[in-house]
């Protein structure tokens, strides 16, 4: 069942990371970044983004929805994260998604899902436009103090 990012509760244990845009009201999530784009170019970008982290693949992808599931391994006990993306058209030529990465197994992630979204919100940052309405600010991933 995919995620409803406005009032999805990540689990008591610091093994997660959410963004989202402010709209959606999530008192869990980071607020994402704005982008300057349509939603089919922050779509394109994503699927550009998720390309470059290593034993990751796309599982499902909705592009109507605009709503897309990864799986990442992790390196050597090959333990499995969800990672579930959802792109929100803002207005015209503006943009935002909702990113919630979340390990299937064990407590502690050691930061990995926290270090997964900051990289990949860090592409899509390179990669695109901000919106100039952009109002800046900690847009980093949350995750709950270990």
């Amino acid at each position: 069942m995919p995620v409803d990012f406005a009032t999805v509760s990540p689990p008591d244990k610091p093994n997660w990371a959410l963004t989202a845009p402010g709209k959606l009201g999530n008192p869990h999530a980071e607020p994402a970044p704005i982008f300057g784009v349509n939603a089919d170019a922050l779509q394109a970008a994503v699927l550009v983004a998720f390309e470059a982290e290593p034993r990751t693949r796309l599982v499902s992808h909705d592009p109507v929805r605009r709503r897309m599931t990864f799986i990442q391994r992790s390196a050597v006990l090959r333990f499995v994260d969800n990672i579930e993306v959802e792109i929100f058209p803002l207005g015209e030529d503006q943009t935002s998604l909702a990113l919630f990465s979340r390990s299937q197994v064990g407590y502690s992630d050691l930061g990995v899902n926290r270090s997964r979204v900051a990289r990949v919100l860090a592409r899509l940052t390179e990669a695109l436009p901000l919106a100039s309405s952009q109002s800046g600010g900690d847009q980093g991933p949350h995750a709950p103090a270990t």
